[in-house]
């Protein structure tokens, strides 16, 4: 009778280190294949939204909403102190409020806020060239310029909503966005971020409603108007002493980014 021999010490070794290779090989596969997937369930997310914003604008006279209306006197104000964001005057053209928070959010699914308590955190933003293009926000008052949906004459370039934001759904802070680079505060504020969590870059939602992914570098974050070859200054006229981004690529702030053809 022929006796049973069990694998060798060597045989197993061998296959651990196979079994080892394979793992190294195929974890980070997996790993992008769910980043991925993320980012297509934000891709999804930023274009309801976009609808959204657009579906509130037909009802408006094709007027887009400003980033904020009412009474705007700091970033931890909301609803409640007479401040209401973008975000809570589309509320009715959403299905559910989850699509405002994205999938992929190095900054989680909730905050707490100082006038809100716990609430979903909030993921995405409008440029204020979209949401106040001549940069008339006064703190304690309104936005003065809302922008009709016609103005920007390239709105297959012009952003409409940009991931940016850590604060609660409602609340100033990080409501509007002035680079394509922000994914909270502004550079000219404590605690800004540029941070790209969709594989190195961003997903954005146009003014034709179409979204797309664009690497850092590329797309929306090269995009820079020469001011001087179009006539054009920055800030506004009467503008001076605020604190407003540096014109530079990626620059999303007044009239004067709109993308031109030229």
């Amino acid at each position: 009778m022929r006796s049973r021999r069990g694998f060798t010490l060597i045989e197993m070794l061998v296959v651990i280190a196979i079994i080892a290779i394979l793992a190294a090989i195929l974890f980070p596969v997996f790993s992008r294949a769910r980043a991925k997937a993320r980012q297509a369930g934000c891709m999804s997310n930023i274009q309801q939204v976009g609808m959204a914003i657009l579906l509130y604008a037909q009802d408006h006279g094709e007027i887009l909403p400003a980033w904020c209306f009412g009474t705007l006197s700091g970033n931890d104000n909301g609803p409640a102190q007479g401040a209401y964001t973008w975000d809570t005057v589309i509320q009715p053209y959403m299905k559910n409020i989850q699509i405002l928070t994205c999938p992929d959010s190095p900054y989680g699914r909730t905050v707490t806020e100082k006038n809100g308590g716990t609430m979903a955190l909030r993921s995405y933003a409008m440029p204020r060239y979209v949401s106040d293009p001549k940069g008339t926000f006064r703190p304690g008052g309104t936005c003065d310029y809302p922008c009709p949906v016609d103005w920007p004459t390239v709105p297959v370039d012009t952003i409409l909503v940009m991931e940016k934001g850590k604060r609660g759904l409602g609340i100033v802070g990080d409501a509007a966005a002035e680079n394509a680079a922000q994914s909270h505060s502004a550079s000219t504020q404590a605690g800004y971020a540029a941070d790209l969590y969709h594989n190195g870059g961003k997903n954005f939602c146009f003014l034709d409603g179409h979204v797309k992914w664009f690497p850092a570098g590329d797309g929306p974050f090269a995009a820079l108007i020469d001011l001087a070859g179009n006539g054009l200054t920055e800030p506004p006229t009467g503008m001076v002493g605020a604190a407003y981004e540096p014109h530079a690529p990626g620059h999303c702030e007044f009239d004067s980014d709109w993308p031109r053809n030229n």
